[in-house]
């Protein structure tokens, strides 16, 4: 699949941020913990999953929106559960990664898998079929995730004691960004930017963020039509979560001028 990719001419620098105390470090990683614990305990496929990659000397992490939500909560004493979680194996070929996972999982537009079951989806894939790592041939490591995310909010990667031993976290700017509320870029290049449209939409309502001038004159120019406010309208009507689908739109409005 030909993936629409767009460049933000104006990101060109690495992002500067305040690091993470060595307190709140180590507080984070414990309840991380404590949550991941908590979520194999109660989530068969993962934990099969986990075992299978252990017994095979592959490594994972956990990174994206289910890292983020737990330190949002923890930081602001909110209660988000995330809906699904993404997991970065290292260690394995496609195939050996497809045979390890339930029958019915699906090969996702990424190049990953995807798995639905009872308590959350599962979204599984090889580092190094991420897609700007293999796009533009970064380096192959965990450490690289971070610098791939397209909002600085989730630049971030767990390593659970399952896989690691010792559990640990690795941070570009995610906890810094939560901890000022605003939502920037991390990456200069946007892969399906009407996707992303959304996702900044949606972010900026469901975690109070303030959208960087970055952001709104991305979602400007990719929303530069009234058919454009029309697909992105649409677009939130069937994704967006029911109780933040009225403030996205109203912001998309306040934004465009639509």
């Amino acid at each position: 699949m030909d993936i629409p990719l767009v460049k933000v001419a104006d990101l060109y620098e690495q992002k500067r941020y305040k690091p993470v105390t060595e307190s709140l470090k180590l507080s984070l990683i414990e309840r991380l913990q404590w949550n991941f614990d908590s979520f194999v305990h109660n989530d068969r496929t993962l934990c099969d999953i986990l075992t299978t990659l252990h017994n095979q000397s592959a490594s994972l992490v956990v990174f994206g929106g289910w890292v983020r939500d737990h330190i949002y909560s923890y930081m602001s004493q909110q209660n988000f559960q995330p809906r699904d979680i993404d997991i970065v194996v290292d260690g394995l070929d496609f195939h050996q990664l497809q045979q390890l996972l339930p029958s019915d999982s699906k090969v996702n537009i990424f190049g990953g898998f995807s798995i639905e079951n009872s308590t959350t989806k599962i979204d599984i894939w090889l580092l190094k079929n991420t897609y700007l790592i293999e796009k533009f041939s970064l380096e192959q490591k965990f450490e690289t995730l971070p610098q791939t995310t397209v909002f600085r909010i989730n630049s971030i990667i767990f390593k659970p004691k399952q896989l690691w031993l010792v559990p640990d976290i690795y941070d570009l700017g995610c906890i810094d960004a939560l901890e000022h509320k605003v939502l920037d870029f991390q990456s200069c290049f946007i892969p399906f930017p009407e996707i992303q449209v959304a996702r900044a939409l949606i972010y900026s309502v469901k975690l109070n963020l303030t959208l960087k001038p970055e952001i709104t004159d991305f979602i400007k120019m990719i929303c530069n039509s009234e058919d454009a406010f029309s697909n992105l309208t649409n677009n939130l009507l069937t994704n967006c979560p029911e109780h933040l689908v009225t403030n996205c739109i109203n912001l998309l409005k306040t934004i465009t001028n639509y």
